[in-house]
Parts: structure tokens; sequence; C-alpha cells
């Protein structure tokens, strides 16, 4: 038998609070610190000189996701590890499975994660820190 697309090899447990650690070693492994360079007030003054305020609004959201793009994409491997081990503490799988997987299933798991209420919970307290 054929397995269908919305058939899944994994389950995703709910998260719990030994999860943060884990989370956070990611988080500082891709380079979230980095991140507030992206929002550098003299960078953005200079993207936006002669810009009409309509325009600018667009203009910095373009380049500001370039760059936390590429800050995310620089630092991807140096939390390889971590993301296998976090997907496999979170699923039935082992690491080296999750490692294994085909890319669009292994996207559709990092999505399934981040689409998790108990994810996007933990990344409003995140993101309240950086206020």
């Amino acid at each position: 038998m054929s397995e269908t697309a919305t058939e899944k090899k994994y389950e995703l447990r709910r998260l719990n609070a030994s999860d943060i650690f884990m989370m956070s070693k990611i988080l500082s492994s891709i380079g979230i610190r980095e991140f507030r360079k992206c929002f550098d007030s003299e960078n953005i003054g200079e993207l936006v000189k002669g810009t009409k305020t309509e325009d600018a609004a667009a203009k910095v959201g373009v380049a500001v996701m370039f760059d936390i793009a590429g800050i995310v994409l620089d630092n991807l491997p140096s939390c390889e590890k971590y993301v296998y081990a976090f997907l496999a503490n979170l699923s039935e799988l082992k690491a080296d499975e999750i490692a294994a997987l085909p890319m669009a299933e292994f996207a559709e798991m990092v999505v399934d994660v981040i689409k998790k209420e108990d994810f996007r919970d933990f990344m409003k307290v995140v993101s309240r820190s950086f206020k």
C-alpha cells in the first residue's frame, strides 16, 4: 500500500517546559542576536532616503526580510544536530531517521512544529524580550 500525501510517519507530542532549552539552543545557534542589526536605524534611514512614505515601509520590510534570511542561512549548519534532536524528541522518530527524511517531509515536519499553538505561545514570550 502506498503512502498518501496526508499520511505522516510521525506524530508530534505537545511541547513542554523541557523543550525550552533545546529551542533556545536552536535560536541562539541560528543567530537570533544578529537580527537586531537588521533593524539598525542608520541602515534603515539610508535605505528609505528620498522614498515616499508608503513605498518606504515595503522597501524596509523586504530589506529586513532578506537580511534575516541571510543570517538564518549563514547559521543554519551550526544548528543542524539540535534541530534533528529537537524533532526526534517531539516525535517517535530518531534523529538519524529525521536526517534521512526526504526534503519535503522534513520541511512539512518543521512547519507542523511551527504551527503548533504551544510553539506560537513560546515565540510570543521570546519576542517580548526584544521589546
